[in-house]
């Protein structure tokens, strides 16, 4: 059977296949491999869908409700202290859809893009299907997490054509600067190059002051959001994009070429949120777990590094265990699922030797886990 080569190159990521095995198991085991929020949806949210619902279905427009890319604009310049246009924000299906669309506006047949290692693996994923290859630059923590800008800068001179930027950061945590987002947009003017930025996880960022690379730079940056995980709406699929203006034609048309326009019962769900001023108690509600889980793993002896955003946390592995992969299957006998380092690349100075742990089950299974973690140890 002829299928093209681009599809035939595509594989499955190895967080697919640890979660494969583990749903060969009973309900005894302890699932910290999915990042699947446990933080419940919005309440609100049983009194809008009987109505929206009940007025039915519809096509709506490319770019989204006008009326909810009015109220994204004014939610956005409030958080951030900009001034955000409702013409630059874009409604996609789900953050994902405004990181794919934003990746073919910018690259051809050939083209690079620069993501972070660590990483999230699908970033990757879309390369094999448009044609682009991806590069990586490294994210240290002996410099707290901040790129090498030398290393981008190397990046854009050889070809590279855009970055992107997660903050905070899947799987580690991490935050990037405001500092460090307006040197690298300085190095795109110089180098006419863009910016990507995955901000799924910004209403996670425990410390500091919220950081928007397009608040920043809204000259240089495609910036993708989220409902998932903010409201835990995952199942709804539904998120956007901040566009610059010299895109906010373009944009679109890329996203009706991937996948038309979002759902309209969705986009209306998340109207009848942003309309009541809906806000998420998701930061406290995870900043208090995370608190919790490294007083287990200090209990424990597990090495850890400390995130100051999202429910994900890394554990490094002591050097005798030389295969991440293979001690995350052997850790499923064990009673517990995580994802090993392999699936998200190397960190400088410890390479693929740390698993990450989601932190989205009960704070007793999530216990539960950490021990059988420590006893696998």
């Amino acid at each position: 059977m002829h299928i093209s080569s681009r599809a035939a190159a595509l594989r499955y990521s190895t967080i697919r296949q640890i979660s494969e095995k583990a749903n060969t198991c009973g309900p005894d085991l302890v699932r910290l491999d999915i990042g699947d929020p446990d933080y419940p949806e919005p309440t609100l949210l049983n009194q809008i869908m009987p109505e929206v619902v009940a007025k039915g279905s519809f096509y709506a427009p490319t770019a989204g409700l006008p009326e909810l890319r009015r109220r994204l604009a004014l939610r956005h310049s409030e958080a951030f202290c900009c001034d955000v246009s409702p013409s630059s924000v874009v409604v996609t299906a789900g953050g994902t859809g405004a990181l794919n669309a934003a990746e073919a506006l910018f690259v051809d047949a050939g083209d690079s893009i620069a993501i972070p290692t660590p990483g999230y693996p699908n970033y990757r994923s879309l390369g094999p299907l448009l044609g682009f290859r991806t590069v990586t630059y490294g994210l240290d923590p002996a410099r707290d997490w901040q790129p090498d800008l030398n290393e981008i800068e190397q990046l854009f001179a050889t070809g590279t054509c855009a970055i992107l930027l997660n903050s905070p950061h899947n799987p580690a945590g991490c935050v990037l600067d405001a500092k460090t987002i307006l040197e690298i947009a300085d190095l795109c003017r110089r180098y006419d190059t863009w910016i990507i930025s995955d901000e799924v996880y910004a209403a996670m960022q425990f410390t500091g002051t919220p950081v928007s690379a397009f608040a920043l730079a809204p000259d240089r940056v495609i910036s993708a959001h989220s409902f998932s995980k903010e409201f835990s709406m995952t199942g709804y699929r539904i998120g956007y994009a901040l566009v610059p203006d010299g895109l906010a034609e373009r944009f679109p048309m890329v996203l009706m070429g991937l996948m038309g326009s979002p759902s309209s019962i969705s986009q209306c769900a998340a109207l009848g949120l942003v309309s009541n001023e809906e806000s998420s108690g998701a930061r406290t509600f995870y900043q208090q777990r995370q608190a919790r889980v490294s007083e287990l793993l200090a209990e424990a002896g597990i090495e850890s590094w400390e995130p100051k955003g999202t429910f994900y946390r890394l554990i490094r592995l002591p050097e005798q265990i030389g295969d991440s992969f293979d001690f995350a299957l052997r850790l499923i006998d064990h009673g517990v699922a995580t994802v090993p380092g392999v699936a998200f690349g190397e960190i400088p100075g410890f390479g693929e030797r740390y698993l990450r742990l989601s932190l989205t089950q009960s704070n007793e299974r999530i216990e539960a886990g950490i021990h059988r973690l420590a006893d696998a140890l």
